[in-house]
């Protein structure tokens, strides 16, 4: 075979071979990426995701969480008086039931006036008794349990007279015990979580 046909068959070799080097390093480097992402950066995502629940569960498993809504509707009644409608909406957001405790001042109703744009709260109007009182069997009590991930609704009515501006302040007393470092920042003076919302309407 001559010398010349024996050169382009080394090229086309030498081409070969440098062809299956590169191929092999380009695989090289694709499985050392794919092997770095499912070890390090998948891990790391599931490190954060697994962190982020843990402290999710924290925040809302170890005691109760109640949050208030106050919702109110005017009616207009043929003698020119007003029907208030004041519902309560209680959501436990925690993983434990709590008692919320009604007593005489959890639900007010406060005429305001305005003094030179300050205002100036009025003498407060009690709304529990305008909670339905139900039968024998049936009574409600100066307290509600709301279970873990419930909701409950309580509905009030007030007749009302006079127009005007009208605070509805909601502020009930929420049955957890406060932890005891918590009595350490309080210099031991006892207290208890409460649960509350404010609304202001305007009665025409």
């Amino acid at each position: 075979m001559p010398e010349r046909s024996l050169s382009k068959i080394e090229k086309v070799h030498l081409g070969a071979q440098i062809l299956a080097q590169a191929t092999t390093i380009i695989a090289a480097i694709v499985v050392a990426v794919w092997g770095y992402y499912s070890t390090v950066y998948v891990n790391k995502e599931k490190e954060v995701t697994e962190y982020t629940l843990k402290e999710l569960d924290q925040k809302t498993t170890q005691k109760p969480h109640i949050q208030a809504k106050v919702e109110s509707t005017v009616q207009s009644l043929m003698d020119g008086q007003n029907l208030l409608q004041v519902k309560v909406i209680l959501s436990n957001l925690g993983n434990k039931e709590s008692k919320v405790t009604l007593d005489d001042d959890a639900l007010t109703l406060v005429p305001v006036v305005f003094v030179e744009g300050r205002p100036i709260y009025q003498k407060p109007i009690n709304l529990l008794s305008g909670r339905y009182a139900g039968t024998l069997s049936r009574a409600p009590l100066r307290f509600v349990n709301v279970g873990a991930g419930e909701s409950y609704e309580i509905t009030f009515v007030q007749n009302l007279e006079n127009p005007g501006i009208y605070l509805i302040h909601f502020l009930a007393l929420n049955g957890i015990d406060p932890p005891a470092e918590d009595f350490v920042i309080t210099g031991g003076v006892p207290y208890q979580y409460s649960v509350g919302a404010d609304q202001y309407v305007v009665v025409k």
